[in-house]
Formats: structure tokens, C-alpha cells, sequence
């Protein structure tokens, strides 16, 4: 990064200033804890302090959403009896048979 860029982003307001990407990796780490995690990420969504954070922490809700709503529907095919293990296991078998066998 030249120093014209660097100073450039210093004159920024702090709410604009972009984040590095540690982080970003450290906000990873946070929200994967399980519930603490996740009250985090809804604070940070809501937050007006930094663009860049509420925008993660955006994107990191609608990951949340998505993969709730994917167990809650594999749950409940497994529930209401649509769906098996032993159709798992049985679909999961057939794909090994299609890949190459390692040497």
C-alpha cells in the first residue's frame, strides 16, 4: 500500500475505515461460539460504528439463517419418517461408487 493510500484512509471517518484481515479472522472465531457467538454477531449487525463490521455481521445473520432452516427441514424429514438414515447411508454409497478409486 503506497503512503498516499495510507493517508488517504486515515482522513476517513472511523465509521468508513476498512478493517484488516485479522480482523476478520477474529470475528470468525467469535461467532462461531455457540450462543455468546451469536448475540455478538446480532450486535454487531445492529451496530452504526463501522460500515464494513454491520456488513459482515449482516451477511454472517443471513449464513445463521440458512443453515438453521437447513437442519430444521432435514430434522423434520427425518421426524416425519420422508427421509432415513439408511437413505443416507444408501446415497452415500452410490456416490463412492462413482468417484475413481484412489491408487
Amino acid at each position: 500500500m503506497t503512503s498516499f493510500e495510507k493517508a488517504e484512509i486515515r482522513r476517513l471517518p472511523k465509521k468508513y475505515r476498512p478493517k484488516g484481515g485479522w480482523s476478520y479472522f477474529w470475528r470468525n472465531l467469535i461467532y462461531m461460539i455457540p450462543v455468546l457467538g451469536w448475540i455478538v454477531l446480532i450486535c454487531h449487525a445492529c451496530s452504526d460504528k463501522n460500515i464494513n463490521r454491520r456488513s459482515y455481521a449482516k451477511f454472517g445473520c443471513w449464513v445463521l439463517l440458512v443453515v438453521v432452516a437447513a437442519l430444521a427441514a432435514v430434522a423434520y424429514l427425518l421426524y416425519s419418517g420422508t427421509l432415513s438414515i439408511d437413505t443416507i447411508v444408501d446415497a452415500l454409497l452410490k456416490v463412492k461408487e462413482l468417484l475413481p478409486a484412489a491408487e
